[in-house]
């Protein structure tokens, strides 16, 4: 394995070093930055774009450290979670230094969960106006649904009224010119 990482990128090296630390699998990876399954076994570079999902996803990755190899694998002052929720520091050397049992998140992440869940109840509120504007406009279909059937049967029921008509008028018309050629000898078959 160790001559199989040889030939891939030392970006693809790196990433896969930061996977490993944080204890995720490749799948976990793929899914979480969006970059295509099966990238980091590419013996190819990695494009722009993937490195740029990449530090999108993990903001406290150090893009020195990842791009020029200079630095800390972390921003300064910063800690990762791993797969079981517990904080992992990394020194200078790329080595675990901690493992903490509590769950501790920076403070920043406080912040944004803060606010994410501020805007939780706005964006509920949304929603549930819109499922209420999207109800009432399904209603509103039906019933006009509703009227247009009942026209649809009413029209059906006064045509049906009017054929009837005809062809009880023509069966009296028929009646009478039979009558008529009986009362001048003429018998029908």
């Amino acid at each position: 394995m160790q001559e199989n990482e040889q030939k891939k990128s030392l970006i693809k090296q790196k990433i896969l070093q930061f996977i490993d630390i944080i204890g995720i699998t490749k799948y976990k990876f793929y899914k979480q930055t969006g970059i295509t399954r099966g990238v980091l076994d590419q013996k190819t570079g990695l494009s722009e774009e993937n490195i740029a999902k990449f530090l999108a996803c993990y903001k406290d990755i150090n893009p020195d450290w990842l791009i020029l190899g200079k630095g800390e694998m972390l921003k300064p002052n910063n800690q990762n979670i791993n797969s079981k929720g517990n904080a992992i520091s990394v020194n200078a050397n790329n080595n675990k230094i901690g493992n903490n049992n509590e769950f501790s998140l920076k403070q920043n992440d406080e912040i944004y969960l803060h606010r994410m869940l501020e805007g939780k109840d706005v964006v509920i509120a949304e929603l549930r106006d819109k499922i209420e504007k999207l109800q009432q406009e399904f209603l509103a279909k039906v019933e006009s649904m509703d009227k247009r059937n009942q026209e649809i049967v009413h029209n059906s029921y006064l045509r049906n009224k009017e054929n009837q008509e005809q062809i009880n008028r023509l069966l009296l018309q028929i009646e009478k010119l039979t009558d008529k050629l009986i009362k001048y000898g003429f018998e029908p078959k």
